[in-house]
């Protein structure tokens, strides 16, 4: 195979897995918001949205709803972050998750502090914004390096998530 048809079919690669990750974050985020509430003695449903889904709670747990609305991010970004290092030796998958892993993990935090403080229509406002800016800076992060790998340069992230592996490794 010609190295030009390598790097073409490893774009495509990148986009199909940024494609499935697309669609299977969103069920992943609102089961663990489900799962969560009803482990704090809740109750609830995922229903589909104009945005997604929304895990709609019927009884609300007597305490930690901060949990319920930290949990679908922050476990969806755990997740995908410990899926990410099975993928040790994938640079595609592992670049098109990222934008994932840090949408996911910065969302959670906004969750879980302004969703009860703000109206629905304000928060929801912030929510996007936040989320669309978290989002393409993943993707640029992650497009980047999927072009440094292909390049076969260690600019900036190859190079630092390189020196991080060896460090927790020993």
């Amino acid at each position: 195979m010609s190295e030009f048809k390598a790097k073409i079919i490893s774009i495509v690669e990148y986009f199909i897995h940024y494609m499935v990750f697309l669609l299977v974050v969103t069920g992943i985020h609102e089961y663990f918001h489900l799962v969560t509430l009803r482990m704090l003695g809740g109750d609830g449903y995922i229903k589909l949205t104009w945005y997604g889904g929304a895990c709609v709670p019927t009884v609300l747990p007597e305490k930690g709803l901060w949990l319920f609305y930290l949990s679908g991010g922050a476990f969806t970004a755990l997740v995908l972050f410990l899926l990410s290092w099975l993928f040790e030796n994938e640079i595609e998958e592992r670049c098109a998750v990222l934008p994932f892993i840090l949408n996911q993990a910065v969302y959670s935090i906004l969750e879980a502090t302004l969703i009860t403080r703000l109206p629905r229509g304000e928060y929801l406002k912030i929510a996007m914004l936040v989320g669309a800016m978290t989002h393409s800076i993943g993707i640029l992060i992650g497009f980047l390096t999927l072009l440094e790998y292909m390049l076969g340069t260690e600019v900036l992230f190859l190079k630092s998530a390189r020196t991080i592996k060896r460090k927790i490794r020993g």
